[in-house]
């Protein structure tokens, strides 16, 4: 979060998560005319919408002004024809859960706070469809994640995922399988021209809860 100083707020939001600077006031110039605000948001994804949303409503005698270059807010990495569709709660993206270079242990440190801060911003989300702020909820809809590996290190690294983060009340309904035909009937598709006897270790997990987003819509 960013803090206040008694000076305006600049946000960035972009691919690389945003950025936050404090500035003494802010100008929106033109050739003629100059805007000050008390909040300048860069970008009008789901992270700079949210936030605009969130300074209003703590902040309601602000003047918060958001900048999109498109014609609508959320048309890049927030569209879901940009990218996976996903809700980023850490059941199945596999970089949050890397292996430590020096003990050569899963480190489950980042899905865990990736995963808490999803929960809230879902929370979020909800009340504000429950406060009638949006419409409906319907940009976000139920859907399994999954994670899918092959070969010896691919399978010892997602076991090992899975054990770790099972006993944390998100994680519990994970499922964890190297069974060819109980993969085949979650994900078909990657299945599909693969050898059922081959030798290759392959191993899924699956957690039912997950959700798709589409910020876009």
């Amino acid at each position: 979060a960013a803090g206040f100083l008694g000076g305006s707020l600049v946000l960035g939001a972009g691919l690389g998560g945003g950025y936050y600077a404090m500035q003494p006031k802010v100008d929106l110039r033109d050739d003629e005319n100059v805007e000050e605000v008390d909040a300048l948001i860069i970008g009008g994804g789901i992270m700079g919408s949210t936030v605009a949303v969130m300074l209003k409503l703590l902040q309601p005698n602000w003047k918060v002004k958001l900048v999109e270059q498109h014609g609508r807010v959320a048309q890049e990495a927030s569209n879901e024809w940009h990218n996976a569709g996903t809700g980023h709660a850490a059941l199945c993206e596999p970089n949050y859960t890397p292996k430590n270079k020096q003990t050569g242990e899963v480190e489950i440190d980042k899905a865990v706070a990736v995963n808490q801060k999803f929960m809230i911003s879902l929370a979020f989300w909800s009340w504000l469809v429950e406060m009638g702020i949006l419409p409906d909820g319907s940009f976000i809809q139920p859907a399994p994640h999954i994670l899918f590996v092959h070969d010896e290190d691919g399978r010892s690294w997602l076991k090992e995922r899975v054990e770790k983060l099972k006993h944390l009340p998100s994680f519990a309904a994970t499922e964890y399988t190297e069974d060819y035909d109980k993969i085949k009937s979650w994900v078909g598709l990657l299945c599909s021209g693969r050898d059922k006897e081959s030798k290759e270790p392959i191993a899924c997990s699956r957690h039912p809860d997950g959700t798709e987003v589409n910020y876009g819509l």
